[in-house]
């Protein structure tokens, strides 16, 4: 039901809010609407309105909307992870309740999605960028495990996750020297599992 709501308020304000396409990222978007409970199709339109607005992040986040975009972060289908990391990406960008992320539990899927090198590990990479931006964020971020993945998707992930990662990784390391020596970590790592 919560997801119905959400999905309908997102849906109403997205079409008051701009005429625009919904770039090409339509067909995660459309038809599935209700049938499916309208996760995915809630948490592209929540992206959407967070991505113009600051009020309306705020917005979002005070109507509980972080929770349900967390637990879709865990266990939704890879295109509805990829629009909860996204809208997750807006919200932080938007927001000053970044402790909220936290609270939610949202730092192991993010993990889990950098592990798992998916289409969705480009918009987690995002968030964490923008979560970064906080000093005790980015502790707490480190804290969960997260620069040994950041580091191999530098090393090895396609181009265009590279560079994100890249960015989120010396963001999150705080240093020249912590980001070099979670690559020269990375390096060993794979170089002892293609021996081993």
């Amino acid at each position: 039901m919560l997801w119905q709501n959400l999905w309908l308020s997102a849906k109403l304000n997205v079409l008051r809010s701009s005429r625009q396409a919904v770039c090409n990222r339509w067909p995660c978007f459309s038809r599935r609407g209700l049938r499916d409970g309208g996760k995915e199709s809630a948490a592209y339109a929540l992206g959407n309105i967070a991505a113009h607005s600051e009020e309306r992040s705020a917005q979002i986040v005070k109507a509980g909307a972080l929770q349900p975009l967390v637990s879709l972060l865990k266990e939704g289908s890879d295109c509805g992870k990829e629009w909860a990391a996204n809208a997750l990406g807006h919200l932080a960008a938007n927001s000053e309740e970044w402790s909220a992320f936290v609270k939610t539990g949202a730092l192991q899927p993010i993990v889990a999605i950098l592990n798992e090198g998916s289409c969705s590990a480009k918009d987690a990479a995002m968030l964490l960028v923008l979560l970064g931006k906080h000093e005790a964020m980015r502790v707490r971020i480190v804290s969960a495990g997260i620069l040994q993945p950041l580091a191999k998707l530098v090393r090895e992930g396609p181009v265009d996750l590279q560079d994100v990662a890249d960015r989120a990784l010396m963001i999150l390391s705080g240093s020249r020297e912590e980001y070099t020596a979670q690559i020269e970590l990375v390096s060993g790592l794979l170089n002892e599992s293609m021996l081993g």
